[in-house]
């Protein structure tokens, strides 16, 4: 099934997005409960360890398209 964002794969485990377009950023948030990474679609985000309010390792970027 198709849609103007994308569509899942054939089997049905992913869903591939064909335009950077989107109505809100889809983000990723990967951590191991002491290191931590905000991902965004477009490439911005930043990393952390402990605390990512107060112990911050990058800068947020935001990355306009």
């Amino acid at each position: 099934m198709k849609n103007m964002l994308g569509y899942f794969s054939h089997r049905g485990k992913e869903f591939i997005i064909t335009s950077y377009n989107l109505p809100r950023p889809w983000i990723n948030i990967l951590s191991n409960g002491k290191y931590g990474v905000l991902l965004s679609h477009t490439g911005g985000g930043f990393s952390w360890l402990i605390d990512c309010n107060l112990n911050r390792i990058t800068k947020w970027y935001q990355d306009v398209y």
